[in-house]
């Protein structure tokens, strides 16, 4: 319960509105990044338990499943109020701003080509360290 604290806070600095627009974006990020490992690590385990026969709680706890009936509460509104400071204050910031996050068919053919050589020369090799480390690498050595 203290991770989803966290993330509320989290999300109290993306809808400040003395932060800074894309301040509030990293806030947003940060928040669904860690809810996301949140589930995938802290829900899937409590999910397992529940399958497991005469698991009982420790004293003083709550069974698994009423921790997911808690944190199923907690988080609905999070997330809502994360959608909500996106839609309605960050993603409106940043269009006024010039920022415009388009679908990709909605691109022209100059576009996609420029936006391709722009995530092949930027991006890929960040993604992909080992290619990185190779590439970096074999510009370097002499055959």
């Amino acid at each position: 319960m203290s991770q989803l604290e966290f993330f509320r806070r989290l999300l109290e600095e993306a809808t400040d509105k003395s932060v800074p627009l894309l301040e509030k974006l990293k806030f947003l990020a940060v928040f669904a990044d860690n809810l996301d490992e949140f589930f995938m690590v802290r829900v899937s385990g409590l999910k397992e338990m529940l399958e497991i026969e005469n698991l009982g709680p420790m004293p003083g706890e709550l069974t698994p499943a009423e921790q997911l009936q808690v944190i199923r509460q907690r988080v609905l509104p999070l997330v809502e109020e994360h959608t909500r400071c996106l839609r309605e204050e960050v993603l409106p910031g940043l269009k006024k701003a010039g920022v415009v996050i388009a679908p990709y068919d909605s691109l022209s053919k100059s576009e996609k080509r420029r936006l391709a050589e722009y995530f092949k020369k930027n991006v890929f090799l960040i993604l992909t360290p080992q290619l990185s480390i190779r590439h970096t690498l074999s510009l370097h050595v002499q055959p």
